[in-house]
């Protein structure tokens, strides 16, 4: 009896000591499998260790080495990561630090002095921050946020944010649909601070997914070519899918600047539509002008015309009433 409880003590023993090599081997596996999958062509070097591992990425866009810690004591979980991310478009260099504990519960923070971006407009976030929460359960957590945005062209037209904020949070409904909430927080220099705040029900995982997979395609392909068509016929049966499911919209609410607010509910599959709302032309115009400048590529004297064309048009929809530089919105369809 004795001798039996001494090598049961003894195979406990040896399987403790194995397990953080067993996780650092599944981990290797796990992640090989995923980053051929979305690179093929990168160049991945790992190091295994028993309780340590390191792996070294280089793709076409990116570059980067991450430091693994398995069964951490200090805090105590499966996994500790940490390591440093370049990119090459957007131009960015990221520090990350991330946990997987024991309820296979992620956390994971990803810092950047800055990131800059090219496109027909130049993007600059300064100081930003991504923070990921995410559980076995489904449930998801996004916070993204930097000490200021900038955005501008060569035309003049500029958009500036300070301290923008965007959190996103993600909850299981059933076993095939989910729900969505979003808020984005930001505010124009020296103006009061704005607020989006939309929230999705029944959203269908599967279509959703489907979607974004058939948004990304459609982005890489050239016009009217036929990747294009095929992507866009994807995207168009995963959007006839989420419809199909029940998807609902409220926007609860829209503030711009503590003087224009908006709140609307939308049941695309029903055809319903609620809005309600208002407030000073000039702040929609303000906002307006400089995105529409930015991606029409125009001159911010032509985007705010092209702002007060879009405000001319609305008017003679019944719901909108425009009076003394005010536009009030009580829209019910059908």
């Amino acid at each position: 009896m004795k001798r039996a409880l001494i090598l049961l003590l003894l195979l406990l023993v040896l399987a403790a000591l194995a397990l953080p090599a067993a996780i650092g081997g599944l981990l290797q596996d796990q992640a090989e499998t995923a980053l051929r999958e979305r690179w093929p062509d990168a160049e991945v070097r790992w190091q295994r260790g028993w309780t340590r591992s390191s792996v070294e990425i280089e793709a076409d866009e990116w570059r980067g080495r991450i430091d693994i810690r398995q069964l951490p004591l200090n805090p105590p979980g499966l996994l500790a990561l940490s390591g440093r991310i370049t990119l090459a478009e957007p131009a960015a260099t990221i520090d990350l630090d991330g946990r997987v504990g024991a309820q296979l519960r992620l956390q994971l923070q990803l810092d950047s002095a800055a990131i800059t971006l090219q496109t027909q407009a130049l993007w600059q976030w300064h100081a930003p921050r991504l923070v990921v929460n995410a559980d076995r359960r489904g449930r998801l957590s996004l916070d993204l946020e930097s000490r200021q945005l900038q955005v501008h062209d060569g035309l003049g037209n500029r958009l500036t944010l300070e301290r923008p904020r965007l959190r996103l949070r993600t909850e299981p409904q059933d076993s095939e649909t989910t729900s969505i909430d979003l808020q984005l927080d930001l505010s124009r220099i020296g103006q009061a601070p704005s607020r989006l705040v939309l929230q999705v029900e029944s959203v269908d995982r599967q279509a959703l997914a489907e979607l974004l997979e058939s948004g990304r395609e459609l982005s890489r392909s050239e016009p009217e070519s036929a990747a294009a068509g095929v992507a866009a016929i994807g995207a168009l049966g995963a959007w006839q899918q989420l419809l199909a499911g029940g998807l609902q919209l409220r926007v609860a609410p829209l503030e711009l600047e503590s003087s224009f607010r908006l709140e609307s509910q939308w049941q695309p599959a029903k055809r319903r539509l609620q809005l309600v709302g208002g407030g000073p032309e000039a702040t929609l115009l303000d906002w307006a002008g400089p995105i529409i400048g930015l991606q029409q590529e125009i001159s911010p004297t032509l985007a705010r015309e092209r702002a007060r064309e879009l405000l001319d048009a609305l008017e003679p929809q019944d719901g909108i009433v425009r009076a003394g530089g005010e536009l009030k919105i009580d829209i019910e369809r059908p």
